[in-house]
């Protein structure tokens, strides 16, 4: 008796079962089933509970009916009703009978739930489908009784039931199945053959289930239906109201057949309209859902962003970036399994990369106030790591922010780069020049400043600045 004692708590799922089974299983192979029962009547209440789960699970209906005190069992009615569906949704019709009876007999009310009529579908068996809606259905809810059929079939739909679905499809109307079929047979393979294909569809109905389909029913669903099927306003609305759905959803299969039975111009429309409901075009949700793979669709489907677009797009993902003093993610060079990042890598790649991409979000963070100073000086000090040998570059950027940036960002600058000071005096006016002259005067040491003004001396000279010759020599005279 000592193995009974470890029993777990009755309950009719498999992983109990299966522990239950583990000691009854081992117990029998020694001492035979038939002394089961004489051991079970001697043990504690919670072991008649554990023979009951097993004996519903493995369809042992001698061992229930040896069992001298199965009254004790009355103290547990919910275990009843749970086996009574258990046994009848496995095919089991004799043993529920049977535990049916019992509670008759002892008076044991039958509380079933909406979930034991799922649990039944679940199984396969149809009989025990049956025989679970005779017997349970007077005790179900009213307003499930009143839908019982339309809720069987959604459940035998999402169990993959065929013959349940098919058994319940004959009490159904046309309406309801058409219904059925948009909402709950999200890969066709259930009620295809079922449905009527010149039913009236609502369009509604279509277009706010595409997001939950596999490409092959969306096209199972413009193929069956007449009225979908047939060139004409109400096919030309489902399909962009399809489209702007997948594009939400990040559904790429989907889109590419949507986009490849549409006017172009239409695509268009539905890809970058405003919407009301969300903050900006559609396809911008939708890359952040399904990365790199919808652009890489979207372009070989002819379907580019301009370069201002990017750019935008680029630029508005940087800001809303938390983090102000570290590099982005998607700007980093560092692969990350994200779908976000992904998308924003692709559109920095098509940007020229991240050294082109942080040239010109420099020039255009530079021209903005202090709010975003901080997120100036993490990509301009990671950008001039990343173009140490391209002078050109280095020297045509630093010039530009120059211009147009804040005198708090110039300071930045020139403390950063003393030797940026030398690249100006070829170039730019006196008035610059002087400008860049005294900001870099305040930022660094002696000799260094008189190293600076040499070089740049020199450069002038070569240039025939005689403007900034004759400022650098005032200045040189003075120290």
């Amino acid at each position: 008796m000592l193995p009974f004692l470890t029993l777990p708590e009755p309950r009719f799922d498999n992983a109990t079962a299966d522990t239950i089974d583990q000691v009854v299983a081992p117990w029998i192979t020694q001492h035979t089933k038939e002394r089961l029962p004489r051991v079970v009547n001697c043990v504690g209440r919670n072991t008649f509970g554990c023979i009951l789960v097993w004996a519903v699970f493995e369809n042992e209906l001698g061992v229930l009916q040896r069992l001298e005190s199965l009254p004790v069992l009355v103290q547990q009615p919910r275990l009843f009703s749970e086996a009574v569906v258990i046994a009848a949704a496995n095919g089991h019709l004799a043993l529920a009978d049977w535990i049916h009876q019992q509670m008759l007999t002892h008076k044991i009310s039958l509380v079933v739930y909406v979930s034991d009529v799922e649990t039944a579908i679940s199984r396969g068996h149809l009989t025990g489908v049956k025989w679970v809606l005779k017997v349970c259905s007077p005790e179900l809810h009213e307003t499930f009784q009143s839908r019982i059929n339309k809720y069987g079939l959604m459940f035998a739909i999402k169990h993959r039931q065929a013959e349940i679905v098919g058994w319940f499809s004959a009490y159904l109307t046309p309406e309801d199945l058409v219904e059925a079929y948009f909402n709950y047979d999200d890969d066709g393979s259930m009620l295809c053959d079922v449905v009527d294909p010149h039913a009236n569809v609502d369009e509604v109905l279509v277009v706010s289930s595409v997001s939950r389909w596999v490409m092959p029913k969306v096209q199972q669903v413009f193929d069956k239906f007449v009225c979908l099927h047939q060139s004409g306003l109400f096919r030309t609305h489902a399909l962009a109201g399809c489209l702007f759905h997948a594009v939400l959803s990040g559904n790429v299969p989907t889109m590419a057949w949507l986009i490849e039975n549409m006017d172009r111009q239409q695509v268009h429309d539905v890809l970058f309209k405003k919407s009301s409901d969300f903050l900006g075009y559609p396809l911008q949700h939708g890359i952040y859902r399904s990365g790199a793979s919808m652009l890489d669709m979207l372009e070989a489907h002819g379907i580019y962003f301009t370069p201002e677009e990017i750019d935008q797009e680029l630029y508005q993902a940087l800001r809303q970036e938390q983090d102000k003093t570290a590099v982005p993610a998607w700007l980093s060079g560092s692969t990350q399994p994200n779908t976000r990042i992904s998308a924003l890598e692709w559109l920095v790649e098509r940007r020229g990369g991240r050294v082109a991409v942080m040239g010109r979000m420099i020039m255009r963070l530079a021209s903005g106030g202090k709010r975003q100073f901080e997120r100036f000086k993490t990509l301009y000090n990671e950008w001039l790591l990343l173009v140490h040998d391209d002078l050109d570059e280095r020297r045509s950027i630093k010039i530009k922010c120059l211009a147009t940036g804040r005198a708090f960002l110039k300071q930045h600058m020139f403390s950063h780069n003393p030797q940026l000071f030398v690249d100006l005096v070829t170039t730019e006016s006196l008035t610059v020049v002087a400008s860049a002259y005294a900001k870099t005067e305040r930022v660094v040491a002696l000799e260094v400043l008189r190293a600076i003004e040499i070089e740049s001396l020199s450069k002038a000279i070569n240039c025939g600045r005689q403007d900034i010759i004759q400022f650098l020599e005032r200045k040189m005279k003075r120290e």
